[in-house]
């Protein structure tokens, strides 16, 4: 069973070094050493982690599995938002799970807190941007209901990578 709880401020050290044992586990090997080590060293800074986790536009939580936080999200809404910062779209900027746990449902049970979480703050869509090799996300996304609507480049150190912007009205 999955819960997901929000991420409290003694847990931001959790929340860094999570995001990128996930973010490594997933892109690492697709990627040059240089490139993704200059992303996650970044990205991943306790100090940047925290900067985002006090932005009251910034919503972080685990996913919990056994008292284990096997994954996380991050929703962000109006000016937080990577793009459109439009007050009706929540963005769901990260979404991971560990590779451990990964193909038992929970990227789905995030996705249905995500499009909660919209409604409750009176949102019109959710949005997010998707790797375009990365299919089985992809995969995931449209089985949820969301489709591709554009692009963007979203840089991993120097390698300017082409992600799919994907909406879902709620």
């Amino acid at each position: 069973m999955l819960s997901i709880q929000a991420v409290q401020p003694d847990q931001i050290s959790e929340l860094a070094h999570l995001g990128r044992r996930t973010f490594s586990e997933a892109f690492y090997h697709d990627n040059t050493p240089s490139d993704i080590e200059h992303y996650l060293d970044h990205a991943f800074a306790k100090a940047h982690i925290r900067s985002q986790y006090e932005n009251p536009n910034c919503h972080f939580f685990f996913a919990v599995c056994q008292g284990q936080n096997i994954g996380y999200l991050k929703l962000n809404t109006d000016e937080a938002q990577t793009e459109f910062q439009e007050k009706h779209g929540l963005e769901i900027e990260r979404i991971y799970i560990g590779s451990g746990e990964q193909g038992k449902g929970y990227g789905h049970q995030l996705l249905e807190f995500a499009e909660n979480y919209a409604h409750k703050l009176d949102k019109n869509y959710i949005w997010l941007g998707v790797w375009e090799y990365n299919p089985r996300a992809i995969a995931l996304y449209e089985r949820f209901g969301f489709s591709k609507f554009d692009t963007h480049i979203y840089h991993i150190g120097n390698d300017a990578q082409t992600d799919y912007l994907m909406r879902k009205y709620v």
